[in-house]
């Protein structure tokens, strides 16, 4: 669902009016693109395509795994 948010705003920002001219000019505005475009692609937003889940699995432990599974 953020990718939805983070796009509207995107457009929102772009549009030309006084609103948006005043926003620009008083913050700087910075996008993250997608953590994840592997998993999201695939109908997951926390795991990715191993079917991990990157919001709990890290560290050590996971690129031990991972390794020995190539």
């Amino acid at each position: 669902m953020g990718s939805f948010i983070a796009e509207a705003m995107m457009n929102y920002l772009a549009e030309c009016n006084k609103i948006t001219e005043n926003l620009l000019e008083l913050y700087d505005f910075v996008v993250v693109p997608m953590v994840n475009p592997d998993g999201v692609i695939h109908g997951s937003s926390r795991c990715n395509m191993a079917g991990l889940d990157l919001n709990r699995q890290w560290g050590d432990y996971i690129i031990k795994v991972l390794l020995a599974s190539l």
